[in-house]
């Protein structure tokens, strides 16, 4: 006997379409969601999986239905690599890598994407970011043909089934241009300041030159110290960084009681994504108190949970993967 949907030829709805028309994703995140449907019907996470395993995670798991193994306590840390920093989202992994919507501020939609490269020895210190996309995750398939050296044409064949195909061409078109990513790096350039490790800058309103002041005139030094002391094994040497690293850390003090709240945002960027044990309580201790002075309270609260739940739990699930 034929339902009453069957009668009227009303075609069935996978779970994952009917969990996009209620997401509170953006558009742009909704409409890769609906292409990748299409391509793979019965694993839209897995659409481009051809492409060096690309994989999508972190959000799409509420979009794809399957985040039924994320506790209701540790949901904030899904997916998260020990150097996500609070402003990051990991969305996708692949094999060499994974990708991140970034966020200046907890309120607003991603503007860019990030692509953060795995070493071969898979350590988690000082990873390096590129800009690799704006908002559309569509931007990075064309970044990570680039990056492999992929035949785009080849891989364009994918979209062939797709009613849309000509409109996702013309984007893919864009995204492939060399100065689509070059106006989408010297824009970051424009709105931000200072020198994190990162390379990204940091979006700090800044009024009669009050908001921001550098942590060091050396990024390069400050590295190097963090490494130093991370590895000293001469007593000495250790006591002589750690009263330098206390001495930066009154100096976010000071900066953050005459309203230079960026300082304490650089210093705490730079010991996130060191990733140096030693330096976790100061990490927190930074970036708790930065995040409540710029009333960034959704980042206290991922940074929280990240302590909570364990920073880098999930690294050693990523690196069967990546």
């Amino acid at each position: 006997m034929k339902t009453k949907r069957q009668k009227e030829n009303i075609p069935h709805e996978s779970p994952s379409s009917k969990k996009a028309k209620t997401s509170k994703h953006s558009s742009v995140i909704i409409d890769f969601w609906n292409i990748c449907i299409k391509i793979n019907p019965k694993s839209p996470a897995e659409a481009f999986f051809s492409l060096n395993s690309f994989k999508l995670v972190g959000p799409f798991r509420y979009l794809n239905d399957l985040h039924f193994g994320i506790k209701s306590n540790n949901y904030l840390c899904a997916d998260r690599f020990s150097t996500d920093l609070p402003e990051m989202q990991t969305f996708a992994i692949y094999h060499g890598g994974h990708f991140c919507f970034w966020r200046d501020l907890p309120e607003e939609e991603p503007k860019l994407i990030i692509n953060i490269p795995n070493n071969q020895k898979l350590i988690f210190n000082f990873p390096i970011f590129t800009i690799a996309g704006n908002e559309d995750p569509l931007s990075v398939i064309t970044f990570l043909t680039s990056l492999k050296k992929q035949n785009v044409k080849k891989f364009e064949n994918i979209f062939e089934k797709i009613e849309n195909r000509s409109e996702i061409m013309s984007k893919l078109k864009i995204y492939k241009e060399k100065k689509f990513l070059e106006e989408l790096r010297e824009k970051r350039k424009q709105i931000t300041v200072g020198e994190p490790f990162h390379g990204l800058g940091i979006k700090i309103e800044i009024i009669n030159d009050v908001g921001y002041r550098p942590v060091t005139e050396n990024t390069k030094k400050l590295r190097d110290d963090i490494i130093a002391y991370s590895k000293a094994k001469d007593e000495a040497q250790k006591a002589k960084l750690k009263e330098h690293f206390l001495q930066l850390y009154t100096y976010v003090t000071i900066a953050n009681d005459e309203m230079d709240f960026g300082m304490g945002l650089e210093f705490g960027h730079d010991l996130f994504i060191s990733n140096y044990e030693c330096f976790d309580g100061m990490t927190k201790s930074v970036l708790e108190v930065t995040y409540g002075l710029l009333k960034r309270e959704e980042f206290g609260k991922i940074l929280k949970a990240q302590w909570e739940y364990g920073r880098r739990i999930n690294d050693k699930g990523f690196k069967r993967i990546v």
